[in-house]
């Protein structure tokens, strides 16, 4: 049986920010991870709103709309 910590977890992240010239903006993103053992669902939020940050300087500080994070499994 493979324990939780090192399975995959599906996730989508939906992100509100600010946009260019005014009103705001909506990102969104999917896919899977495999977290390091002992992370918890709040550990994985911050590690993929700093990867978002990271890969788009406007999401910093942005807005969570949706999160879900489950085993990828059927």
């Amino acid at each position: 049986m493979t324990s939780l910590a090192s399975a995959k977890w599906h996730y989508v992240l939906t992100l509100q920010f600010p946009a260019p010239g005014g009103g705001f903006g909506v990102s969104s993103k999917h896919g899977t991870l495999t977290p390091p053992s002992g992370w918890t669902r709040g550990d994985a939020l911050r590690w993929l709103l700093d990867d978002a940050a990271q890969n788009d300087p406007m999401l910093c500080g942005a807005n969570v709309l949706f999160f879900a994070l489950e085993p990828n499994g059927l």
